[in-house]
Protein backbone atom coordinates (compact mmCIF):
# COMPACT_ATOMS: atom_id res chain seq x y z
CA UNK A 1 0.00 0.00 0.00
CA UNK A 2 2.77 2.44 0.92
CA UNK A 3 4.66 1.64 -2.27
CA UNK A 4 1.51 2.09 -4.37
CA UNK A 5 0.98 5.49 -2.74
CA UNK A 6 4.57 6.50 -3.52
CA UNK A 7 4.18 5.45 -7.15
CA UNK A 8 0.87 7.33 -7.50
CA UNK A 9 2.33 10.58 -6.24
CA UNK A 10 5.46 10.16 -8.37
CA UNK A 11 3.24 9.70 -11.44
CA UNK A 12 1.22 12.82 -10.57
CA UNK A 13 4.39 14.86 -10.13
CA UNK A 14 5.69 13.62 -13.49
CA UNK A 15 2.46 14.52 -15.28
CA UNK A 16 2.40 17.94 -13.58
CA UNK A 17 5.95 18.58 -14.78
CA UNK A 18 5.05 17.59 -18.34
CA UNK A 19 1.98 19.85 -18.37
CA UNK A 20 3.60 22.74 -16.51
CA UNK A 21 1.09 22.57 -13.63
CA UNK A 22 1.68 24.58 -10.46
CA UNK A 23 -0.64 22.45 -8.33
CA UNK A 24 -1.96 18.91 -7.93
CA UNK A 25 -5.38 18.69 -6.26
CA UNK A 26 -6.37 15.48 -4.50
CA UNK A 27 -9.77 14.40 -3.21
CA UNK A 28 -8.96 13.75 0.45
CA UNK A 29 -11.93 14.47 2.70
CA UNK A 30 -12.64 15.10 6.37
CA UNK A 31 -13.05 11.33 6.84
CA UNK A 32 -9.55 10.69 5.44
CA UNK A 33 -8.21 13.40 7.75
CA UNK A 34 -9.80 11.81 10.83
CA UNK A 35 -8.58 8.33 9.88
CA UNK A 36 -5.02 9.67 9.56
CA UNK A 37 -5.20 11.25 13.03
CA UNK A 38 -6.47 7.96 14.47
CA UNK A 39 -3.73 5.94 12.75
CA UNK A 40 -1.00 8.25 14.07
CA UNK A 41 -2.39 8.08 17.59
CA UNK A 42 -2.61 4.28 17.41
CA UNK A 43 1.04 4.09 16.33
CA UNK A 44 2.19 6.39 19.10
CA UNK A 45 2.67 9.36 16.80
CA UNK A 46 1.66 12.99 17.13
CA UNK A 47 -2.04 13.66 16.50
CA UNK A 48 -1.70 15.42 13.17
CA UNK A 49 -3.99 14.97 10.20
CA UNK A 50 -3.39 15.42 6.49
CA UNK A 51 -1.72 18.74 5.57
CA UNK A 52 -3.88 20.88 3.28
CA UNK A 53 -0.78 21.88 1.30
CA UNK A 54 2.46 19.94 0.79
CA UNK A 55 4.65 21.20 -2.01
CA UNK A 56 2.49 21.21 -5.12
CA UNK A 57 -0.11 18.95 -3.50
CA UNK A 58 -3.28 20.79 -2.44
CA UNK A 59 -6.33 19.21 -0.78
CA UNK A 60 -9.36 21.49 -1.23
CA UNK A 61 -11.95 18.98 0.04
CA UNK A 62 -10.65 18.44 3.59
CA UNK A 63 -13.67 20.23 5.07
CA UNK A 64 -16.16 17.95 3.28
CA UNK A 65 -17.34 14.52 4.41
CA UNK A 66 -16.85 11.56 2.09
CA UNK A 67 -20.64 11.19 1.90
CA UNK A 68 -20.86 14.78 0.63
CA UNK A 69 -18.54 14.05 -2.30
CA UNK A 70 -20.49 10.88 -3.14
CA UNK A 71 -23.77 12.81 -3.06
CA UNK A 72 -22.36 15.53 -5.30
CA UNK A 73 -21.18 12.98 -7.85
CA UNK A 74 -24.51 11.16 -7.85
CA UNK A 75 -26.48 14.40 -8.19
CA UNK A 76 -24.35 15.68 -11.05
CA UNK A 77 -23.87 12.42 -12.91
CA UNK A 78 -20.14 12.22 -12.21
CA UNK A 79 -18.90 8.64 -12.37
CA UNK A 80 -16.54 7.47 -9.64
CA UNK A 81 -14.80 4.24 -8.76
CA UNK A 82 -14.80 2.52 -5.38
CA UNK A 83 -11.61 0.61 -4.66
CA UNK A 84 -12.63 -2.90 -3.54
CA UNK A 85 -9.51 -3.19 -1.36
CA UNK A 86 -11.04 -0.51 0.89
CA UNK A 87 -13.11 -3.29 2.48
CA UNK A 88 -10.05 -5.37 3.37
CA UNK A 89 -9.70 -5.02 7.17
CA UNK A 90 -6.16 -6.42 7.09
CA UNK A 91 -5.13 -2.84 6.38
CA UNK A 92 -5.05 -0.56 9.41
CA UNK A 93 -6.83 2.36 7.75
CA UNK A 94 -9.70 0.17 6.59
CA UNK A 95 -10.06 -1.35 10.04
CA UNK A 96 -10.11 2.09 11.65
CA UNK A 97 -12.57 3.36 9.03
CA UNK A 98 -15.13 0.71 9.97
CA UNK A 99 -14.75 1.49 13.70
CA UNK A 100 -15.21 5.27 13.56
CA UNK A 101 -18.58 6.83 14.21
CA UNK A 102 -19.65 10.15 12.70
CA UNK A 103 -19.12 11.91 16.01
CA UNK A 104 -15.64 10.42 16.42
CA UNK A 105 -14.66 11.47 12.90
CA UNK A 106 -15.60 15.08 13.64
CA UNK A 107 -13.71 15.02 16.95
CA UNK A 108 -10.55 13.52 15.44
CA UNK A 109 -10.58 15.91 12.49
CA UNK A 110 -10.92 18.85 14.90
CA UNK A 111 -8.00 17.50 16.95
CA UNK A 112 -5.78 17.22 13.89
CA UNK A 113 -6.77 20.71 12.74
CA UNK A 114 -6.03 22.15 16.19
CA UNK A 115 -2.54 20.63 16.16
CA UNK A 116 -1.86 22.02 12.69
CA UNK A 117 -2.88 25.49 13.84
CA UNK A 118 -0.79 25.20 17.00
CA UNK A 119 2.19 23.75 15.18
CA UNK A 120 4.21 26.95 15.46
CA UNK A 121 3.42 27.43 19.16
CA UNK A 122 5.13 24.45 20.72
CA UNK A 123 8.52 22.88 20.15
CA UNK A 124 7.21 19.33 19.90
CA UNK A 125 4.30 20.18 17.61
CA UNK A 126 6.60 22.30 15.43
CA UNK A 127 8.99 19.39 14.99
CA UNK A 128 6.07 17.05 14.28
CA UNK A 129 4.84 19.36 11.54
CA UNK A 130 8.33 19.61 10.04
CA UNK A 131 8.65 15.82 9.96
CA UNK A 132 5.25 15.47 8.34
CA UNK A 133 6.17 18.06 5.70
CA UNK A 134 9.15 15.84 4.79
CA UNK A 135 7.00 12.74 4.52
CA UNK A 136 8.20 11.27 7.84
CA UNK A 137 5.78 9.82 10.39
CA UNK A 138 6.05 11.94 13.60
CA UNK A 139 6.13 9.07 16.07
CA UNK A 140 6.45 9.85 19.75
CA UNK A 141 9.83 8.14 20.21
CA UNK A 142 11.29 10.00 17.23
CA UNK A 143 10.01 13.35 18.51
CA UNK A 144 11.56 12.65 21.90
CA UNK A 145 14.90 11.73 20.32
CA UNK A 146 14.97 14.94 18.28
CA UNK A 147 14.07 17.04 21.30
CA UNK A 148 16.63 15.42 23.58
CA UNK A 149 19.49 14.80 21.16
CA UNK A 150 19.30 17.42 18.39
CA UNK A 151 17.34 20.59 19.21
CA UNK A 152 19.72 23.38 20.19
CA UNK A 153 22.78 21.13 19.97
CA UNK A 154 25.34 21.83 17.26
CA UNK A 155 27.03 18.62 16.18
CA UNK A 156 24.69 15.64 16.64
CA UNK A 157 22.94 14.15 13.61
CA UNK A 158 19.94 11.83 13.77
CA UNK A 159 18.65 9.48 11.09
CA UNK A 160 14.89 9.97 10.66
CA UNK A 161 14.35 7.80 7.57
CA UNK A 162 16.33 5.77 5.04
CA UNK A 163 17.13 8.91 3.05
CA UNK A 164 16.90 11.75 5.59
CA UNK A 165 18.87 12.99 8.56
CA UNK A 166 18.16 15.92 10.83
CA UNK A 167 20.59 18.25 12.61
CA UNK A 168 20.70 21.70 14.20
CA UNK A 169 22.22 24.65 12.35
CA UNK A 170 22.45 27.92 14.28
CA UNK A 171 18.78 28.54 15.14
CA UNK A 172 16.98 26.02 12.97
CA UNK A 173 16.35 22.35 12.40
CA UNK A 174 17.72 21.12 9.08
CA UNK A 175 16.56 18.09 7.09
CA UNK A 176 18.71 16.58 4.40
CA UNK A 177 20.39 13.49 2.99
CA UNK A 178 22.95 11.76 5.13
CA UNK A 179 25.94 14.13 5.26
CA UNK A 180 28.96 12.51 3.71
CA UNK A 181 32.08 11.87 5.70
CA UNK A 182 34.51 14.76 5.76
CA UNK A 183 35.93 14.96 2.23
CA UNK A 184 39.68 14.62 1.97
CA UNK A 185 40.40 17.20 -0.72
CA UNK A 186 43.94 17.64 -2.05
CA UNK A 187 45.98 20.81 -1.90
CA UNK A 188 46.10 22.76 -5.15
CA UNK A 189 49.32 24.63 -5.95
CA UNK A 190 48.87 27.79 -7.99
CA UNK A 191 51.46 29.48 -10.17
CA UNK A 192 52.09 33.20 -10.34
CA UNK A 193 54.09 35.11 -12.90
CA UNK A 194 53.92 37.32 -15.93
CA UNK A 195 51.24 35.25 -17.65
CA UNK A 196 47.83 33.96 -16.67
CA UNK A 197 47.70 30.41 -15.30
CA UNK A 198 44.85 28.02 -14.68
CA UNK A 199 44.49 24.80 -12.68
CA UNK A 200 41.49 22.48 -12.75
CA UNK A 201 40.86 20.25 -9.73
CA UNK A 202 38.49 17.35 -10.33
CA UNK A 203 38.32 16.57 -6.62
CA UNK A 204 37.23 20.11 -5.76
CA UNK A 205 35.14 20.40 -8.91
CA UNK A 206 36.65 23.86 -9.41
CA UNK A 207 38.95 25.77 -11.72
CA UNK A 208 41.42 28.14 -10.06
CA UNK A 209 42.74 31.00 -12.19
CA UNK A 210 45.63 33.33 -11.39
CA UNK A 211 45.76 36.38 -13.63
CA UNK A 212 48.94 38.07 -14.77
CA UNK A 213 50.15 40.70 -12.31
CA UNK A 214 49.04 44.15 -13.42
CA UNK A 215 50.14 47.59 -12.27
CA UNK A 216 47.82 49.73 -10.17
CA UNK A 217 46.77 53.17 -11.34
CA UNK A 218 49.32 55.60 -10.01
CA UNK A 219 48.02 57.72 -7.16
CA UNK A 220 44.53 56.20 -7.21
CA UNK A 221 42.83 54.51 -4.30
CA UNK A 222 42.08 51.20 -5.92
CA UNK A 223 40.22 49.83 -2.94
CA UNK A 224 39.88 46.15 -2.18
CA UNK A 225 37.79 43.68 -4.06
CA UNK A 226 36.38 40.28 -3.21
CA UNK A 227 33.28 39.64 -5.27
CA UNK A 228 32.18 36.11 -4.48
CA UNK A 229 34.48 33.91 -6.51
CA UNK A 230 36.84 36.67 -7.62
CA UNK A 231 39.44 38.47 -5.51
CA UNK A 232 42.08 41.12 -6.18
CA UNK A 233 45.06 41.18 -3.83
CA UNK A 234 48.22 43.23 -3.42
CA UNK A 235 50.78 41.27 -5.44
CA UNK A 236 53.75 42.80 -3.63
CA UNK A 237 52.43 41.71 -0.23
CA UNK A 238 52.18 38.16 -1.58
CA UNK A 239 55.70 38.49 -2.99
CA UNK A 240 57.36 35.19 -3.77
CA UNK A 241 55.30 33.20 -1.26
CA UNK A 242 53.76 30.01 -2.63
CA UNK A 243 50.01 30.13 -3.24
CA UNK A 244 48.17 26.99 -2.16
CA UNK A 245 44.45 26.17 -1.96
CA UNK A 246 43.51 23.82 0.86
CA UNK A 247 40.69 22.90 3.22
CA UNK A 248 40.23 24.85 6.43
CA UNK A 249 41.88 23.38 9.49
CA UNK A 250 40.98 23.60 13.18
CA UNK A 251 42.75 26.60 14.68
CA UNK A 252 42.97 28.50 11.37
CA UNK A 253 43.04 32.26 11.97
CA UNK A 254 43.13 35.25 9.65
CA UNK A 255 42.42 38.99 9.67
CA UNK A 256 39.03 39.56 8.00
CA UNK A 257 38.87 42.57 5.72
CA UNK A 258 38.24 45.73 7.74
CA UNK A 259 39.37 44.26 11.08
CA UNK A 260 42.53 45.05 13.00
CA UNK A 261 42.79 41.76 14.88
CA UNK A 262 42.66 38.13 13.87
CA UNK A 263 39.67 35.86 14.03
CA UNK A 264 39.18 32.11 14.00
CA UNK A 265 37.95 30.86 10.65
CA UNK A 266 35.48 28.66 12.52
CA UNK A 267 33.97 31.78 14.13
CA UNK A 268 33.67 33.45 10.73
CA UNK A 269 31.74 30.45 9.39
CA UNK A 270 29.46 30.57 12.43
CA UNK A 271 28.82 34.30 12.07
CA UNK A 272 28.02 33.91 8.37
CA UNK A 273 25.84 30.84 9.06
CA UNK A 274 27.83 28.59 6.75
CA UNK A 275 26.41 25.06 7.28
CA UNK A 276 28.90 22.80 9.05
CA UNK A 277 28.78 20.22 6.29
CA UNK A 278 29.56 22.86 3.66
CA UNK A 279 32.62 24.25 5.42
CA UNK A 280 34.84 21.37 4.38
CA UNK A 281 34.37 22.35 0.74
CA UNK A 282 35.19 26.05 1.14
CA UNK A 283 38.57 26.66 -0.57
CA UNK A 284 41.10 28.49 1.60
CA UNK A 285 43.91 30.27 -0.27
CA UNK A 286 47.13 30.57 1.72
CA UNK A 287 50.19 32.61 0.83
CA UNK A 288 53.04 30.92 2.60
CA UNK A 289 51.75 30.45 6.16
CA UNK A 290 49.03 33.14 6.00
CA UNK A 291 45.45 32.86 4.83
CA UNK A 292 44.96 35.40 2.05
CA UNK A 293 41.43 34.55 0.91
CA UNK A 294 38.53 32.47 2.19
CA UNK A 295 37.04 31.89 -1.24
CA UNK A 296 33.53 33.25 -1.62
CA UNK A 297 33.54 34.99 1.76
CA UNK A 298 36.45 37.25 2.81
CA UNK A 299 39.96 38.29 1.88
CA UNK A 300 42.56 38.91 4.56
CA UNK A 301 42.96 42.59 5.43
CA UNK A 302 46.76 42.30 5.17
CA UNK A 303 46.51 41.47 1.45
CA UNK A 304 43.98 44.12 0.46
CA UNK A 305 44.56 46.70 -2.26
CA UNK A 306 45.19 50.19 -0.94
CA UNK A 307 46.55 53.60 -1.97
CA UNK A 308 50.11 52.27 -1.78
CA UNK A 309 49.43 49.22 -3.95
CA UNK A 310 51.66 49.12 -7.02
CA UNK A 311 50.79 45.69 -8.43
CA UNK A 312 47.56 43.73 -8.36
CA UNK A 313 47.04 39.98 -8.56
CA UNK A 314 43.58 38.88 -9.68
CA UNK A 315 42.34 35.41 -8.70
CA UNK A 316 39.19 33.51 -9.60
CA UNK A 317 37.57 30.26 -8.54
CA UNK A 318 34.72 28.89 -10.66
CA UNK A 319 32.89 25.60 -11.14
Amino acid sequence: EAEARRVRYAALEKIADELGCVGIATGHTLDDDAETVAMRQQRGGFALGIPSVRGRIVRPLLNLRRADTHAFCNTNGVRFVTDPTNDDVRFTRNRIRKELSDETILQLAALGRHNRIASGLGERSHVATALLAHGIEPKGALLTDIQNKVLGRVGPRLSVSKQSWVWWEHDRLVFGPCPAQKPNLPQVHLRTGAVRSQVRSQEWGLTFTVGATIGATVGATVGHRSDGDVAELDADVIGDRALVVRQWQPGDRFVPLGMAGSKKLQDLFTDLKVPRFDRERVPVLVAGDDIAWVVGYRIDDRFKIGPGTKNILRLACVK
